[in-house]
């Protein structure tokens, strides 16, 4: 898989900042998204040589939050 905006990763769920889940996190640890729209991962982790197991791989700009949460997220084939 390529990933020219940021780091491969897999995560849990993948969503946009509008879900109300996602929504309640980023508010709680204070992140500003202005667009609703903006895709995020959620509970990610570092792509392993074996690819991800039950979770998405998702290629992700921000991983700035200990991939709690991952900003501008696209799913990838790995």
């Amino acid at each position: 898989g390529q990933c020219s905006t940021g780091t491969q990763q897999c995560c849990d769920n993948v969503t946009t900042a509008d879900d109300p889940d996602a929504a309640a996190l980023i508010s709680l640890l204070g992140i500003t998204i202005a667009d609703p729209t903006t895709p995020l991962g959620l509970g990610c982790t570092a792509l392993p040589a074996v690819g991800c197991q039950d979770s998405t791989p998702v290629c992700c700009e921000n991983n700035n939050y200990n991939g709690l949460v991952n900003i501008g997220c696209v799913a990838i084939n790995v």
